[in-house]
Protein backbone atom coordinates (compact mmCIF):
# COMPACT_ATOMS: atom_id res chain seq x y z
CA UNK A 1 0.00 0.00 0.00
CA UNK A 2 2.78 2.41 0.97
CA UNK A 3 4.68 1.60 -2.23
CA UNK A 4 1.63 2.38 -4.44
CA UNK A 5 1.06 5.67 -2.62
CA UNK A 6 4.72 6.61 -3.14
CA UNK A 7 4.45 5.81 -6.86
CA UNK A 8 1.27 7.86 -7.16
CA UNK A 9 2.86 10.84 -5.36
CA UNK A 10 5.93 10.64 -7.59
CA UNK A 11 3.79 10.51 -10.75
CA UNK A 12 1.72 13.53 -9.65
CA UNK A 13 4.85 15.51 -8.78
CA UNK A 14 6.51 14.75 -12.12
CA UNK A 15 3.38 15.73 -14.07
CA UNK A 16 2.95 18.99 -12.15
CA UNK A 17 6.56 19.98 -12.68
CA UNK A 18 6.41 19.04 -16.37
CA UNK A 19 3.34 21.24 -16.89
CA UNK A 20 4.89 24.10 -14.92
CA UNK A 21 8.10 24.25 -16.92
CA UNK A 22 6.93 23.34 -20.40
CA UNK A 23 7.76 26.18 -22.78
CA UNK A 24 5.47 27.14 -25.59
CA UNK A 25 2.29 28.01 -23.75
CA UNK A 26 1.42 31.08 -25.81
CA UNK A 27 0.59 34.33 -24.09
CA UNK A 28 -2.98 35.57 -24.47
CA UNK A 29 -3.39 38.45 -26.95
CA UNK A 30 -3.55 41.92 -25.42
CA UNK A 31 -5.59 44.78 -26.90
CA UNK A 32 -4.44 48.28 -25.99
CA UNK A 33 -6.47 51.49 -26.41
CA UNK A 34 -4.58 54.34 -28.09
CA UNK A 35 -4.18 57.37 -25.82
CA UNK A 36 -5.86 60.59 -27.01
CA UNK A 37 -3.70 63.70 -26.35
CA UNK A 38 -5.92 66.68 -27.31
CA UNK A 39 -3.29 69.33 -26.52
CA UNK A 40 -1.02 67.95 -29.24
CA UNK A 41 -3.50 67.02 -31.99
CA UNK A 42 -4.50 70.37 -33.54
CA UNK A 43 -8.19 69.90 -32.66
CA UNK A 44 -8.29 66.25 -33.77
CA UNK A 45 -9.42 63.35 -31.60
CA UNK A 46 -7.70 59.97 -31.76
CA UNK A 47 -9.39 56.69 -30.93
CA UNK A 48 -8.27 53.20 -31.77
CA UNK A 49 -6.58 50.01 -30.69
CA UNK A 50 -3.47 47.94 -31.10
CA UNK A 51 -3.53 44.18 -30.49
CA UNK A 52 -0.41 42.15 -29.81
CA UNK A 53 0.29 38.46 -29.43
CA UNK A 54 0.65 39.12 -25.69
CA UNK A 55 4.41 39.34 -25.90
CA UNK A 56 5.96 41.74 -23.41
CA UNK A 57 9.29 43.46 -23.84
CA UNK A 58 10.56 45.04 -27.06
CA UNK A 59 8.05 44.40 -29.85
CA UNK A 60 8.79 43.18 -33.36
CA UNK A 61 6.38 43.88 -36.23
CA UNK A 62 5.23 40.25 -36.03
CA UNK A 63 4.13 40.79 -32.40
CA UNK A 64 1.46 43.26 -33.56
CA UNK A 65 -1.50 41.30 -34.96
CA UNK A 66 -3.83 44.21 -35.72
CA UNK A 67 -4.36 47.91 -35.24
CA UNK A 68 -7.00 50.49 -36.05
CA UNK A 69 -7.42 54.19 -35.47
CA UNK A 70 -9.87 56.96 -36.27
CA UNK A 71 -8.96 60.65 -36.50
CA UNK A 72 -11.94 62.95 -35.99
CA UNK A 73 -12.33 66.74 -36.15
CA UNK A 74 -15.89 68.01 -36.25
CA UNK A 75 -17.67 66.26 -39.13
CA UNK A 76 -14.40 65.12 -40.73
CA UNK A 77 -13.15 61.64 -39.95
CA UNK A 78 -10.38 59.40 -41.28
CA UNK A 79 -9.99 55.75 -40.34
CA UNK A 80 -7.28 53.20 -40.97
CA UNK A 81 -6.72 49.55 -40.07
CA UNK A 82 -3.85 47.16 -40.53
CA UNK A 83 -2.24 43.98 -39.35
CA UNK A 84 1.32 45.15 -38.69
CA UNK A 85 3.00 48.53 -38.25
CA UNK A 86 4.81 49.99 -41.24
CA UNK A 87 7.67 50.95 -38.91
CA UNK A 88 8.58 49.73 -35.42
CA UNK A 89 11.78 50.25 -33.47
CA UNK A 90 12.40 50.02 -29.70
CA UNK A 91 8.71 49.94 -28.79
CA UNK A 92 8.11 48.38 -25.37
CA UNK A 93 5.02 46.38 -24.40
CA UNK A 94 4.03 45.66 -20.83
CA UNK A 95 0.89 43.87 -19.73
CA UNK A 96 -0.83 47.25 -19.43
CA UNK A 97 0.91 49.72 -21.80
CA UNK A 98 2.64 50.33 -25.12
CA UNK A 99 5.59 52.65 -24.62
CA UNK A 100 7.73 54.63 -27.08
CA UNK A 101 10.98 54.27 -25.17
CA UNK A 102 13.33 57.14 -24.40
CA UNK A 103 16.13 55.77 -26.59
CA UNK A 104 18.20 57.35 -29.38
CA UNK A 105 16.24 55.73 -32.26
CA UNK A 106 12.66 54.78 -31.44
CA UNK A 107 9.56 54.85 -33.59
CA UNK A 108 6.20 53.42 -34.46
CA UNK A 109 4.17 54.20 -37.56
CA UNK A 110 0.72 52.87 -38.42
CA UNK A 111 -0.04 53.52 -42.10
CA UNK A 112 -2.83 52.60 -44.50
CA UNK A 113 -2.75 54.37 -47.84
CA UNK A 114 -2.21 58.09 -47.18
CA UNK A 115 -3.46 57.94 -43.58
CA UNK A 116 -0.89 57.47 -40.85
CA UNK A 117 -0.23 57.95 -37.16
CA UNK A 118 3.41 58.16 -36.13
CA UNK A 119 5.60 58.47 -33.04
CA UNK A 120 9.30 59.26 -33.55
CA UNK A 121 12.11 59.75 -31.04
CA UNK A 122 15.56 60.52 -32.36
CA UNK A 123 16.64 61.66 -28.91
CA UNK A 124 17.59 64.08 -27.65
CA UNK A 125 16.94 66.58 -30.43
CA UNK A 126 14.08 65.34 -32.62
CA UNK A 127 10.96 63.95 -30.95
CA UNK A 128 7.48 64.25 -32.38
CA UNK A 129 4.01 62.74 -32.72
CA UNK A 130 2.16 63.25 -36.00
CA UNK A 131 -0.77 62.29 -38.17
CA UNK A 132 -1.17 62.61 -41.90
CA UNK A 133 -3.94 62.32 -44.43
CA UNK A 134 -1.97 63.00 -47.59
CA UNK A 135 -0.51 66.01 -45.74
CA UNK A 136 0.15 66.78 -42.08
CA UNK A 137 -2.92 67.01 -39.85
CA UNK A 138 -0.56 67.72 -36.95
CA UNK A 139 3.06 67.39 -35.94
CA UNK A 140 3.64 67.92 -32.23
CA UNK A 141 7.24 68.22 -31.09
CA UNK A 142 7.92 66.91 -27.57
CA UNK A 143 4.31 65.77 -27.05
CA UNK A 144 2.64 65.79 -23.66
CA UNK A 145 2.14 62.04 -23.20
CA UNK A 146 2.29 60.54 -19.74
CA UNK A 147 5.70 58.96 -19.27
CA UNK A 148 6.93 55.80 -17.60
CA UNK A 149 9.74 55.75 -15.03
CA UNK A 150 12.36 55.77 -17.82
CA UNK A 151 10.80 58.73 -19.66
CA UNK A 152 9.04 56.68 -22.35
CA UNK A 153 5.77 57.95 -23.83
CA UNK A 154 2.77 55.83 -22.85
CA UNK A 155 0.85 55.81 -26.14
CA UNK A 156 -1.63 53.00 -25.45
CA UNK A 157 -3.03 51.28 -22.37
CA UNK A 158 -4.76 47.99 -21.62
CA UNK A 159 -7.08 47.14 -18.79
CA UNK A 160 -5.57 44.38 -16.66
CA UNK A 161 -7.52 41.13 -17.05
CA UNK A 162 -7.78 40.48 -13.33
CA UNK A 163 -6.56 36.92 -13.90
CA UNK A 164 -3.50 36.23 -11.77
CA UNK A 165 -0.45 35.54 -13.83
CA UNK A 166 1.59 32.38 -13.37
CA UNK A 167 5.31 32.92 -13.53
CA UNK A 168 6.75 29.97 -15.46
CA UNK A 169 10.24 30.96 -14.33
CA UNK A 170 9.43 30.13 -10.72
CA UNK A 171 6.76 27.50 -11.20
CA UNK A 172 5.26 28.65 -7.91
CA UNK A 173 1.72 27.57 -8.80
CA UNK A 174 2.89 24.08 -9.77
CA UNK A 175 4.84 23.73 -6.57
CA UNK A 176 1.77 24.81 -4.61
CA UNK A 177 -0.24 22.18 -6.47
CA UNK A 178 2.32 19.48 -5.66
CA UNK A 179 2.43 20.54 -1.99
CA UNK A 180 -1.36 20.45 -1.77
CA UNK A 181 -1.58 17.00 -3.38
CA UNK A 182 1.14 15.67 -1.09
CA UNK A 183 -0.62 17.06 2.00
CA UNK A 184 -3.92 15.50 0.90
CA UNK A 185 -2.26 12.11 0.30
CA UNK A 186 -0.48 12.25 3.65
CA UNK A 187 -3.77 13.04 5.40
CA UNK A 188 -5.49 10.08 3.69
CA UNK A 189 -2.53 7.82 4.53
CA UNK A 190 -2.78 8.75 8.19
CA UNK A 191 -6.49 8.00 8.24
CA UNK A 192 -5.91 4.62 6.57
CA UNK A 193 -2.99 3.54 8.79
CA UNK A 194 -4.23 1.43 11.71
CA UNK A 195 -3.12 2.61 15.13
CA UNK A 196 -1.09 -0.06 16.99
Amino acid sequence: MQRSIARFVTAVAVMAIAFAFTPGAPAAPITYDLVNVPADQNGWTVSGHMTTTGTTGTLAASDVTSWDFTLTKGATSYAATGSAPSNISNILATSDAIIVQNLPVTGLTLTKGVTSLSWTRLTPSFEYYSATQGSNLWQAFYPSYSVDSAGGWIIATATPSGVPEIDPATGSSALSLVAGVLAMIEQRRRRATPVA
